[in-house]
């Protein structure tokens, strides 16, 4: 297929920067297909990722965990590309090779819907705020509606060869859509009336573009090397990246309040914040042909590596936070070998903004004997023996922790003179993959232990 082989030729021509960059996880993970050539991502309404296999003919699925499940498509050489979910609780995609719209239930089910004009070679697709699924036409210079029942409408564009490439709602409830060959901005309300932007730098080739939190929309200039931000009336401001050629392609606006990127050529993922900070990060397989980049409900950039046929992954931030413990003491009656005593420890998922998660993340509270004799604590406890429990957003649970005090392991000269040590307790996030916590000093708490043993004196 024509557009295949121009990613494939990018990929072949440039290599990745070897400048240095922030330290961040990157997680990767093979798609089981060889050579399947993963493009569009998002997420689904069932907590996963889905992306497109443009190559494979097939649409792919990615758990937060990072197990994947494929699923053939009915259309051979169909060029999946695009991909997005849908008002209907499905996910809808874009054929390049087939013209066709796609859609595929959380099972598997695929329906494909023609597109009226012939070789149009549909790419970037969002759902609207009108119920409706939209979606750009590169060669076919129109952008286009369809329904979820499969009623395809087209709003021609004003020019002819505009080169049409990714599409998503502002917030302004219109559509906007970057034309990468005409050098425009464009929006498009949904009864159809059409405005465009001319973008300052010119031959920059605009792709992907997203709405940000601040009011804004941001995108990526391919070959003006900067990400663009426009607001609903048409004011442009762009911010060049720090590296040249760097070929910056889709964008997605993170949970952290930042727009992050990807780099085709510069093989990082970008994140710019809304005064104009950029940070990058390099993918650890050189060469991958970073693509679209998305923001999955377990608040991490997942992103597609079309060369290397990975599924990507980089943290984001997830706050977890163990509660301050009171002070115990602890008195063992003359004749008693043992005494055990409990205590309650809180951790919260302290992911409250500036976007919330809506899946939570598992957090793992530890604990350690620290000076204490060995064995004092026990293993917390949330319900059921688990020292595991998945919170959303602002959500807080208490553990309960049992300390076993033995009289042959602690000593005490007089009735005023009580043994002192202090057990820890360490909250850390498990899932997802590649998390940074923002605040990691509020991870660990201690409980200071007063011990006086009665059968000493």
């Amino acid at each position: 297929m024509k557009l295949i082989s121009r990613y494939v030729a990018a990929v072949a021509l440039y290599g990745a920067s070897a400048a240095p960059l922030a330290a961040q996880s990157v997680m990767e993970f093979d798609v089981p297909t060889p050579a399947s050539h993963p493009f569009g991502i998002t997420p689904g309404p069932d907590g996963n990722l889905w992306f497109t296999e443009m190559s494979a003919d097939q649409i792919g699925r990615i758990t937060p965990m990072g197990s994947i499940t494929e699923f053939e498509l009915p259309t051979s050489n169909s060029g999946v590309d695009g991909i997005t979910a849908g008002p209907d609780g499905n996910l809808w995609f874009t054929e390049v090779g087939g013209n066709n719209i796609g859609v595929i239930t959380p099972t598997g089910s695929v329906t494909e819907f023609p597109i009226p004009t012939p070789d149009s070679t549909p790419l970037g697709i969002t759902a609207g705020p009108d119920g409706n699924l939209w979606f750009v036409e590169f060669r076919g210079d129109n952008i286009g509606r369809i329904t979820p029942t499969g009623v395809l409408t087209e709003f021609p564009l004003p020019a002819q060869g505009s080169g049409a490439a990714a599409i998503t709602v502002g917030p302004d409830g219109n559509l906007w859509f970057t034309e990468s060959r005409a050098n425009i901005v464009g929006s498009i309300t949904v009864a159809g009336h059409i405005t465009e932007f001319p973008l300052k730098t010119a031959g920059s080739a605009p792709e992907g573009i997203a709405a940000a939190f601040n009011g804004a929309l941001w995108l990526a200039e391919y070959f003006g090397n900067q990400i663009a931000r426009i607001n609903p009336a048409g004011t442009i401001t762009e911010f060049p990246l720090p590296a040249a050629d760097s070929m910056p392609n889709y964008v997605a606006s993170g949970s952290d309040g930042s727009l992050w990127f990807t780099e085709f050529k510069g093989n990082r993922i970008g994140r710019i914040t809304p005064a104009g900070a950029i940070t990058e990060y390099n993918v650890p397989t050189p060469d991958s042909g970073l693509q679209v980049i998305a923001v999955g409900r377990d608040g991490n950039l997942w992103f597609t590596e079309f060369a290397a046929n990975k599924i990507g992954c980089i943290g984001t931030t997830h706050d977890t936070v163990v509660s301050s413990v009171r002070p115990l003491t602890v008195t063992i009656p003359r004749g008693a070998t043992t005494v055990t005593k409990t205590v309650q420890v809180r951790v919260s998922n302290a992911d409250v903004s500036p976007g919330r998660q809506v899946a939570g993340h598992a957090i793992h509270l530890g604990v350690s004997d620290s000076d204490c004799p060995a064995g004092t604590v026990g293993m917390p406890d949330f319900g059921g023996g688990q020292s595991d429990v998945v919170l959303s957003s602002g959500q807080s649970r208490t553990a309960v922790v049992q300390l076993t005090f033995a009289s042959a392991a602690f000593t005490s000269i007089n009735s005023k003179s009580r043994r002192r040590c202090m057990v820890f307790f360490n909250a850390t996030t498990l899932m997802p993959p590649g998390e940074v916590d923002p605040t990691p000093d509020n991870n660990t708490t201690a409980l200071v232990v007063d011990v006086l043993d009665a059968n000493d004196f």
